[in-house]
């Protein structure tokens, strides 16, 4: 599946490439903006990983996300302490919501 390469950004009733042009226009939905800003940052996030790929990227997540924890129990088992295990626990952390 391919999508629209380059961020997107909500404006109005529709979901726009950087160009301003459409990509879709939004249903009238309860939390519409909500799941509109969420498509467009999740859209961003993975195209700032992979821009010729987004898609490879969103369909990673759960495997990316549970290796992360895994090397951080490891490391937290050996009392291994440096500073790329501290941006991982970051990353887990901001995942989490915490």
């Amino acid at each position: 599946m391919n999508c629209t390469k380059g961020k997107w950004k909500v404006e109005g009733d529709f979901i726009v490439d950087e160009k301003g042009q459409s990509i879709c226009k939004l249903a009238i939905i309860t939390a519409r903006d909500a799941n509109a800003h969420l498509i467009v940052i999740a859209l961003n996030a993975c195209a700032s990983v992979n821009p010729d790929n987004p898609m490879a990227v969103a369909e990673s997540i759960k495997d990316m996300y549970e290796a992360l924890q895994k090397l951080v129990q490891v490391c937290r088992d050996v009392s291994y302490t440096h500073s790329e295990l501290n941006r991982a626990r970051q990353a887990l952390a901001k995942a989490e919501g915490k």
